[in-house]
């Protein structure tokens, strides 16, 4: 337990910067983290590793923790980047998704040592929801703060922690089809995708003078052909 005066020690001196108050109250918590690394070293590492994805990919992709729930005519299921630090779809024939730290209980396997070997599940009954349950964890299962006790139906944007796991939970229960894009922004998109080397105004109008040429004078089979060569490059 940490005393109440640890952080008031003399020994916490505030260093005179030349008005720099900015760098002064960096190099103050840098002092506060060096003493507490120094008396409580356990503690610190715990802080620091409390990304359990792997740390590096989603620190690098600037991501959050995220499952999100998905249901299709063919039925439900998980997109999550809690594995590796990148999107991945699971599949699960019952719809139950169970999360720990054990490989061989858990289908969903996160490395962090305040889960339990099988912490909770992921449950979809069809035409109610997605529904987390807590399979009697040791650190509990917590949904916006609140300790889950039992069973709890997800909402879109609901916040769950697990362990020292946190992630958000989003749901998307329906499909819908968007209208087609205008003619003004698929001139743009070609525009965009046109090679370096084709003239742009070649591209302004495609509508054909004469049968294979368009009003650029540049063949329709010419700009098939930039543009699958342009695709297939990038």
């Amino acid at each position: 337990m940490l005393d109440a005066n640890y952080f008031s020690s003399p020994s916490m001196v505030p260093l005179d910067m030349s008005g720099d108050q900015e760098l002064q109250r960096r190099l103050e918590l840098f002092q506060v983290f060096s003493k507490l690394y120094a008396h409580h070293r356990g503690l610190l590492d715990e802080i620091l590793a409390l990304d359990p994805a792997g740390g590096e990919p989603m620190n690098r992709m600037g991501l959050f923790h995220y499952i999100q729930g998905i249901v299709s005519e063919r039925g439900a299921y998980l997109v999550t980047n809690l594995l590796d630090g990148r999107s991945n779809a699971l599949m699960q024939p019952q719809h139950i998704w169970t999360l720990g730290r054990d490989p061989r209980r858990a289908s969903v396997n996160i490395r962090d040592k305040r889960l339990s070997r099988c912490h909770a599940a992921i449950q979809y009954i069809k035409r109610q929801g997605f529904l987390l349950v807590d399979l009697d964890s040791t650190n509990g299962s917590f949904v916006n703060g609140d300790r889950v006790n039992g069973h709890y139906m997800l909402k879109d944007g609901d916040l769950v922690r697990l362990g020292s796991l946190t992630f958000t939970f989003f749901v998307c229960p329906q499909f819908r089809t968007v209208a087609d894009p205008s003619d003004e922004a698929l001139a743009g998109i070609d525009k965009a995708l046109a090679p370096p080397t084709l003239p742009v105004e070649a591209l302004e109008d495609t509508a054909p003078r004469s049968p294979g040429h368009n009003q650029g004078g540049v063949s329709e089979e010419t700009i098939h052909f930039y543009r699958a060569n342009f695709s297939n490059n990038n």
